[in-house]
């Protein structure tokens, strides 16, 4: 009995290791993923809850625009939240200048969408309002693994042209260009399937998570020699305000460019690059 006690402890011990709600200075990690706000503690309500109003200028934030506000306090109200289910759609700097505050930004079909100010130095305030569905991966040592972080995104200035210029990793099969130069930024997505046979072929898809398509059949494609000796059937697509509302949120399962298609691994990844470069000025 006492080895099956030891036994049993051990494994929750190594549970808990691998997983927790905290994600620390990589608040990208929550895309995509949903938080349960759990029961509060006491009648003084929720820390942190803003209502949106579709501005990116959280800094301009203030108590009286707390959702929900409790009449003698800076908090939302008990009833207002707790046992809600909300999906983070996408994570942004509090103020360019601050690299510890964030705005997640929440969706729920009863609230709408909601601001959570998020400190990546106060777990404990996080960790009594949510509980992370999944949690978020670590090691052995609770340290978070960040499959994807914005310290992946390059960085390319052009003093002649005025331009900027960032990317995600360029070798993945999904990757993301950001273009600013003069006015509004430009995006674009770049897809590449390797395969032995070189066709160009005509334009690509993609299969989304939640079982949505976007096809575009007349782009242009390319076809290079990968180091591995297989071509690079690949293509370079400007994406529209429409197609770049998708990619802030949507998760790629599947592409295809020309003939040739291929199942995409972790497509939060690629959904956490975008939102990454969203940010970037």
């Amino acid at each position: 009995m006492k080895v099956v006690f030891t036994l049993l402890i051990s494994i929750i011990c190594l549970i808990q290791s691998y997983a927790q709600d905290f994600a620390g200075k990589h608040p990208e990690l929550y895309i995509g993923k949903e938080l349960v706000v759990k029961p509060p503690i006491g009648d003084m309500g929720y820390m942190g809850f803003f209502k949106h109003n579709g501005d990116t200028l959280f800094n301009k934030l203030r108590p009286d625009d707390m959702y929900q506000k409790m009449p003698q306090a800076y908090t939302t109200k008990n009833e207002a939240l707790n046992g809600r289910t909300f999906k983070v759609v996408s994570v942004h700097k509090w103020s360019p200048d601050d690299d510890k505050t964030y705005a997640l930004i929440l969706d729920n079909p009863i609230t709408g969408k909601l601001v959570y100010r998020y400190e990546d130095f106060l777990q404990g305030q996080f960790e009594r309002t949510f509980k992370v569905e999944g949690g978020i991966k670590t090691n052995q040592n609770n340290v978070v693994l960040a499959e994807h972080t914005c310290s992946d995104i390059g960085e390319t200035s052009d003093k002649f042209e005025g331009s900027k210029t960032f990317d995600s990793p360029l070798q993945e099969k999904v990757a993301f260009t950001k273009v600013i130069k003069g006015g509004a930024p430009v995006y674009y997505l770049s897809l590449t399937v390797p395969v032995g046979i070189p066709d160009r072929g005509k334009g690509f898809a993609i299969i989304f998570k939640d079982g949505s398509k976007m096809v575009r059949q007349n782009e242009s494609n390319e076809v290079d020699v990968s180091p591995d000796a297989d071509f690079n059937h690949s293509v370079f697509y400007k994406l529209s305000p429409s197609d770049i509302t998708k990619f802030k949120t949507a998760v790629i399962t599947d592409i295809k460019v020309g003939y040739y298609s291929s199942e995409v691994d972790n497509g939060e990844k690629y959904t956490g690059y975008f939102n990454c470069l969203l940010n970037r000025k």
